[in-house]
């Protein structure tokens, strides 16, 4: 049976680019929901961690207000 996905903290060592990311089901999208690799670098050694869904919210709240 397909889950989904947790929320969870893209990062790129090399660069510093970051993202959390929530995908909405278990039908991931690339450059949306996940990432082979880093989009600013090109780096494909990214690291993830999981975030609490209020880290989801702020994140959410950030992008609508540009902080």
């Amino acid at each position: 049976m397909p889950i989904k996905p947790p929320p969870s903290k893209l990062s790129c060592p090399s660069c510093g680019w970051s993202k959390v990311v929530s995908p909405a089901s278990d039908a991931l999208i690339g450059g949306f929901d996940y990432f082979d690799e880093c989009p600013s670098c090109g780096n494909e050694d990214l690291n993830a961690e999981l975030v609490s869904q209020l880290e989801v919210s702020l994140e959410r709240f950030k992008n609508i207000f540009k902080f």
